[in-house]
């Protein structure tokens, strides 16, 4: 399982990241898969800093939930932030076969991890 984070500053710039997450709801945030790296902003940004979380199974093929910050967002910043979220597993999933193989996730790790902000 992992950890998929987003999050944006006041400014309203936007970083995306994995994490590796145990069923235990342990995250490992010292070790993150890849450094975090931008989004790109479209229409309307938050400027205010929020962040979400969705835990998803290692292929993506599974959603086991969404994680919302104490305190919960104002409606607009979370649909952003989810519609971000989803945006981007559509395009990891483009990016996998059918029935992802351990190696095709590692290899999926290899290339995000190499992204630099």
């Amino acid at each position: 399982m992992r950890l998929v984070r987003v999050e944006c500053d006041s400014q309203g710039a936007m970083t995306i990241a994995w994490y590796p997450f145990e069923r235990t709801g342990k995250a490992d945030f010292d070790h993150p898969l890849q450094t975090p790296y931008p989004l790109p902003r479209v229409g309307l940004v938050p400027t205010i800093p929020a962040r979400l979380d969705l835990v998803v199974d290692d292929d993506y093929a599974q959603v086991y939930t969404v994680l919302v910050p104490e305190g919960g967002l104002p409606p607009w910043v979370f649909h952003h932030l989810y519609q971000a979220l989803w945006e981007h597993i559509l395009v990891i999933k483009h990016f996998l076969p059918p029935a992802p193989t351990a190696e095709d996730i590692q290899r999926l790790d290899t290339l995000t991890t190499s992204v630099t902000a």
